[in-house]
């Protein structure tokens, strides 16, 4: 009886993934933009818009519109604003909803693509900081308002 050789040759690496290595878990897009030193170095936490603020549309399909911000997101630059950039998202049946639906909701825009509106003169303005005593109060730059 002729004895079996043993297969010397190297095993092709079926996990191309990750070239050579094995479980290894890459980070999700989201996780890559919220990186510490990505927010330190390009102060993605900053953002001019806030909560509650009455902002224009400036560009994009509701250019135009007005309504305030229901939500801000500074880590991902976001805002939702009211009436602006609706989206259709369907619902499994539920026990309150036994039918299911598809329910129209506000979607984040960029912070780019809005600007803050003022009522009173009519226009789009800027917020600027000023410190009175110790705090820093949000201003008007072309009313001198406090925000």
């Amino acid at each position: 009886m002729e004895k079996k050789q043993k297969d010397t040759r190297k095993k092709k690496n079926t996990n191309k993934k990750f070239g050579n290595r094995k479980n290894t878990k890459m980070a999700s897009t989201s996780q890559k933009k919220l990186n510490i030193h990505h927010r330190k170095h390009h102060h993605m936490n900053k953002m001019p818009i806030r909560k509650g603020d009455f902002v224009i549309v400036i560009t994009g399909p509701y250019k135009g519109v007005k309504g305030r911000v229901l939500k801000a997101f500074p880590q991902t630059q976001r805002v939702i604003v009211e009436k602006v950039n609706f989206i259709k998202k369907h619902t499994r049946p539920t026990q309150q909803n036994p039918q299911g639906a598809i329910i129209e909701k506000e979607a984040p825009i960029h912070v780019s693509n809005v600007m803050l509106f003022n009522e009173k003169l009519n226009e789009v303005t800027k917020a600027v900081y000023k410190t009175v005593g110790k705090n820093r109060v949000r201003i008007d730059k072309k009313t001198g308002d406090e925000i």
